[in-house]
């Protein structure tokens, strides 16, 4: 068997030699052969390591980053953050926290998504009801950008404002498959995004599901951080 084809702009263009997505390629044999063919070539690109390094080390930065900032916030704002949040839990609940999630992580919106436990918890719900509804939001939005991912590649306008916006994601989850998916899951880094570029290279479901079970580690670990020192300030 001849050594598989170096990586070019998109995936499926080495496989079949058509435009990505073409309604001649079957979609079993895109999800059976593009999908293979992507681990391949993630398991022997030679700079695999050297990409996913910088993405781990800033999912560390982030981490110590986030605790600086909400703990910035709680000494010098903190009436106003116990103003906005009782607002935000008044006007919509546990409801806002999981819309804010879903919209974050299906949307490709760039929502800082944590802001959104802050407000829940200084609002007054519970971290039982914050850490569910966060999650509910999370996977659902996951899976419907994994979804949106998959059914609009088709369309040639979607194709051009993919090759703006989600170029960078899909070389990272063609060349490291379910690795760049769980260094997303578990950091600060956009989630969504690489959800988008995991349903457009037809990665299988059964794949991809364990990875949006991630989120619950994501989302209990940011917001134990809050609660244990953003309300321990106020």
């Amino acid at each position: 068997m001849s050594p598989p084809a170096p990586c070019t702009k998109n995936l499926f263009e080495r496989i079949d030699g058509r435009r990505p997505f073409s309604p001649e390629v079957s979609n079993d044999r895109i999800r059976d052969v593009g999908y293979s063919a992507a681990v391949t070539a993630s398991e022997s690109h030679p700079n695999a390591d050297l990409e996913l390094g910088p993405l781990l080390r800033k999912m560390v930065l982030g981490l110590l980053l986030f605790g600086v900032v909400l703990g910035g916030l709680s000494l010098f704002f903190r009436v106003q953050l116990l103003w906005v949040s009782a607002a935000f839990v008044d006007a919509l609940g546990a409801g806002g926290v999981f819309l804010g999630w879903f919209i974050a992580d299906g949307l490709t919106v760039p929502l800082p998504v944590d802001v959104f436990l802050a407000l829940g918890l200084l609002g007054g719900l519970g971290v039982w009801e914050v850490f569910i509804a966060a999650t509910l939001g999370s996977v659902l939005g996951a899976l419907t950008g994994f979804f949106l991912g998959g059914s609009l590649r088709r369309f040639a306008w979607f194709e051009r404002w993919w090759v703006q916006r989600g170029a960078v994601a899909e070389d990272l989850v063609e060349r490291h498959g379910v690795t760049a998916l769980v260094v997303a899951a578990l950091s600060p880094l956009p989630f969504s995004i690489v959800c988008w570029a995991a349903g457009a290279l037809r990665m299988p479901l059964r794949r991809f599901l364990p990875v949006c079970a991630l989120r619950l580690i994501r989302v209990g670990v940011y917001l134990a951080l809050i609660h244990g020192g953003l309300l321990s300030v106020v």
